[in-house]
This record gives structure tokens, C-alpha cells and sequence, in this order.
């Protein structure tokens, strides 16, 4: 399936670069999904209003907000 329309979305949220990039290695591997972005903080993922998918770690650190 490599439709756009039937894709699904992703943004991958963890505060370690490389979870993020195992994880989205994986995922690369499956014609269905599409990481959109990857996101360093919760705010950040949460920009993002017109995913299918935020997958976010349990764990993630508050941004710091001025």
C-alpha cells in the first residue's frame, strides 16, 4: 500500500535521538505507515494536528516554556 491517502501518519516523540531512529527504522519497513516527524518534546509532536499517529515516550521531559 503506498497510497498517501491511505498511509498512516506518524510523528515519533522521545526526548533520545536514538529511540527515535530505531523506532523509525522500523517503522520505514512498513509500506502502510509514514513517519511524518520526530520530536524532541511533547509540544513539539503536538503541533502536529493532522497525524493519524503521535507515538510518545511515557517518560518525556516538560519543555521549558518562556
Amino acid at each position: 500500500m503506498t497510497n498517501t491517502e491511505q498511509q498512516i501518519s506518524v510523528v515519533l516523540a522521545d526526548d533520545h535521538t536514538v529511540v527515535r531512529r530505531g523506532i523509525c527504522d522500523m517503522l520505514e519497513d512498513e509500506g502502510d505507515i509514514r513517519v511524518v516527524a520526530e520530536a524532541a518534546t511533547a509540544a513539539f509532536a503536538m503541533a502536529f494536528s493532522s497525524v493519524s499517529v503521535v507515538a510518545n515516550s511515557l517518560r518525556l521531559r516538560r519543555a521549558k516554556i518562556s
